[in-house]
């Protein structure tokens, strides 16, 4: 068996070669995420009993992978993580990657797995590919400043449509 090829230069952005490479190692992240799944090393995310459970979702250069927290998947999964990067010359953000935990959550087990992982938690909201995601929070929270400023725009339009002098005269 013969031994690889050394690249002399590199595959940039642009080369015809990079999309495939691009789009083979990001099948390798996913197949290697399911078979970490199936394998019962890390415990994949599910709503309830009888639900399908989800492990990942990939889009372009972002996967978002879910799990349910427990420190054992996350030691497994930052393992292979770091193996991955070593692999493939990919690069995690970890200052943009955050996690998402349930109502309740204890602040220990919060901070203890922001220590493991060194990530945030998720903040209420967040944009994704120029989306704003919301997380249990009223939309009229949300939307509040925005309706007051129309409010207020409005307001005076009106007042400098039908000045008061006008009207009483």
């Amino acid at each position: 068996m013969s031994r690889f090829f050394q690249s002399s230069c590199g595959v940039k952005q642009g080369d015809p070669l990079f999309s495939f490479l691009f789009v083979l190692s990001s099948e390798f992240l996913s197949r290697c995420l399911k078979a970490m799944v199936d394998s019962d090393s890390v415990l994949p995310f599910s709503l309830s009993r009888g639900c399908p459970t989800v492990s990942h979702v990939a889009f372009a250069d972002d996967c978002i992978i879910f799990t349910q927290g427990d420190k054992n998947s996350l030691k497994w999964l930052l393992h292979f993580l770091e193996l991955y990067q070593k692999g493939s010359g990919k690069k995690i953000n970890f200052a943009k990657s955050s996690l998402f935990f349930p109502r309740k959550s204890s602040r220990g087990h919060i901070a203890s797995i922001e220590s493991l992982t060194g990530m945030c938690k998720f903040s209420i909201l967040m944009t994704y590919l120029g989306c704003l995601i919301f997380i249990r929070i009223k939309s009229n929270t949300i939307f509040e400043p925005l309706v007051t400023k129309v409010r207020n725009v409005l307001n005076i339009r009106i007042r400098n449509s039908f000045p008061l002098e006008a009207s009483l005269s």
